[in-house]
């Protein structure tokens, strides 16, 4: 009887080709806005690495940033409240720290002043980048990327917002979701207490001297297309 099934799995395999062959190709962007819990136009305003919790070996990095817009939530977005605007958490594994580097190929790594729009889901960590690089888009000119230090930030602190409004425009602390000042709605406690034993494999292999991530696919859009990408995912105007 075992021989039988040792047969037929030789065959299935003789059968289905090599593996080389497969060919995964990624899902479109509109799909990817479909399946976000929450898309937003924000800015990196800190970020803190730190070893994760039961991983040793492995680190994860938290960014914290700054809500221009919230572009589309299902439900009520988790923000940190009590600024003179709201913000935002987002966890990804990886990051640089104490001659500590964990590598994960695709994650990209972020830099305070960095404007971004992002495609966020809603997961036990807190907020992550659906295909992390695939839902980040850095908000630039084409030209020197601020991932590679043209972008200068002053000491942020609780009141004021490090650079300022994005280019063109003035903030209306209106356009957000009413909160009492000094109020923290949910701060992601369940996220900070979740043991990361969960993340997707990856190699923590060490980079002397490298940054806190792997390959970074992160895409580029100018500040005038903005509006036109938005669009596109979502098949609406947003404002």
């Amino acid at each position: 009887m075992v021989w039988r099934i040792v047969a037929a799995c030789v065959l299935w395999l003789a059968c289905s080709g090599p593996a080389g062959a497969m060919t995964v190709e990624a899902a479109p962007d509109e799909a990817l806005a479909a399946e976000a819990d929450l898309v937003v136009h924000a800015q990196v305003v800190a970020r803190d690495v730190e070893r994760a919790p039961g991983r040793a070996m492995r680190l994860r990095t938290r960014y914290r940033l700054v809500v221009w817009d919230i572009i589309a939530a299902r439900g009520t977005p988790r923000l940190l409240l009590g600024g003179p605007l709201p913000e935002l958490e987002v966890v990804m594994p990886g990051g640089s720290r104490g001659g500590l580097t964990t590598v994960v190929p695709g994650v990209p790594s972020l830099l305070p002043g960095e404007e971004l729009l992002l495609l966020l889901s809603d997961t036990p960590w807190g907020y992550q980048p659906i295909g992390y690089s695939l839902g980040t888009w850095r908000i630039h000119d084409s030209g020197t990327s601020p991932a590679h230090g043209s972008v200068k930030l002053s000491a942020h602190d609780s009141g004021s917002v490090p650079g300022g409004s994005p280019p063109g425009r003035t903030h209306d602390s209106g356009n957000f979701p009413a909160h009492d000042s000094g109020t923290v709605r949910d701060p992601l406690g369940t996220w900070r207490n979740h043991d990361a034993g969960t993340f997707p494999a990856h190699d923590s292999g060490s980079l002397p001297g490298g940054g806190p991530s792997g390959a970074d696919d992160a895409r580029v859009v100018p500040p005038e297309a903005l509006d036109a990408l938005v669009t596109r995912l979502l098949g609406r105007t947003w404002r």
